[in-house]
């Protein structure tokens, strides 16, 4: 498929794709299906198989006509005077051209066509499989890891309530040392709760930007 590696990378970026960025970072969130179809449209590896599918498609037509027989027809029309009269004729040629002797090899290429258009398409269902596959699990990741976040900044605000409550009673004497330090250490460790969801939170969401192709600010 050199016809594809030579000029087709060269028109991936198109402002047809600049304007699809920019269409899906519209306001407000999106969807599995959305991200699924953003994420084939990026992806080089559907766009090779799309270009490969073409191309068979060409070239199953081109070992289809070439199969078959060729026609043409010559129309002449000629005027002109014969013993002081005038006439008309019309004169019609038919050629047929049938591939008789290269009949085997053609039907050859038409089947081997055929079967190259079976593969590219094989390709093409393998690549948006594997893009649905691994944009289903990070956009999956990232909602669950984004619920755990909030989920554990809302354990957090009540444990620094919490904690400076048990602060306040501690220093007027109300409770003891160790329970004072019992709250803060809980406030501690849910702190330190929130900094690691956050991060995990970031980091599946950094693998769904890699599959959407988007640059880490968008």
């Amino acid at each position: 498929f050199e016809q594809i590696t030579r000029g087709f990378i060269r028109k991936i970026i198109t402002e047809e794709a600049v304007l699809s960025t920019e269409d899906f970072l519209r306001p407000g969130p999106r969807d599995l299906a959305e991200c699924i179809e953003r994420a084939v449209a990026a992806s080089l590896a559907s766009k090779l198989a799309t270009e490969r599918v073409k191309l068979a498609k060409q070239r199953i037509l081109k070992a289809s006509r070439d199969l078959f027989a060729e026609a043409s027809i010559e129309l002449e029309d000629r005027e002109g005077s014969l013993s002081g009269q005038g006439f008309t004729s019309d004169r019609y040629n038919v050629r047929v051209k049938q591939p008789l002797f290269r009949g085997g090899t053609l039907w050859h290429t038409l089947l081997k066509e055929q079967a190259t258009l079976r593969a590219a398409e094989g390709e093409y269902l393998e690549a948006v499989n594997d893009i649905i596959k691994k944009v289903s699990e990070a956009y999956f990741d990232s909602l669950r890891a984004r619920r755990v976040l909030k989920d554990n900044q809302v354990l957090l605000e009540k444990a620094n309530e919490a904690f400076a409550m048990s602060k306040k009673k501690w220093e007027s004497g109300l409770i003891s040392e160790i329970e004072y330090l019992n709250v803060e250490s809980q406030q501690s460790q849910l702190a330190h709760q929130v900094e690691e969801s956050r991060q995990d939170a970031e980091l599946v969401f950094l693998e769904l930007q890699k599959h959407l192709n988007l640059e880490l600010d968008e």
